[in-house]
């Protein structure tokens, strides 16, 4: 799958969504959908939602993970305990 392109993401509606799509968290990290799919696989990212069947990343866990220097899904929920 190619990577999404920023246009994907930053319509007025979507950049204040609290809750992003697969496709729209691979164009906030700057990655491929492939690539997103395959670190969430490996516990390298925040837990996701499920909502209407749809998989769903809260944006302000993204934005943290970042400001934590992107550390795996344990190191993070480990985090939100201190």
């Amino acid at each position: 799958m190619s990577k999404p392109t920023s246009q994907d993401a930053n319509t007025p509606s979507q950049t204040e969504s609290l809750l992003l799509s697969r496709v729209k968290a691979a164009v906030l990290l700057d990655l491929s959908v492939a690539t997103l799919d395959r670190m969430q696989a490996a516990g390298k990212l925040p837990r996701t939602l499920v909502v209407n069947g749809g998989v769903r990343y809260r944006r302000e866990d993204l934005v943290r993970w970042i400001a934590l220097g992107c550390p795996d899904r344990k190191a993070f929920d480990a985090a939100d305990d201190v």
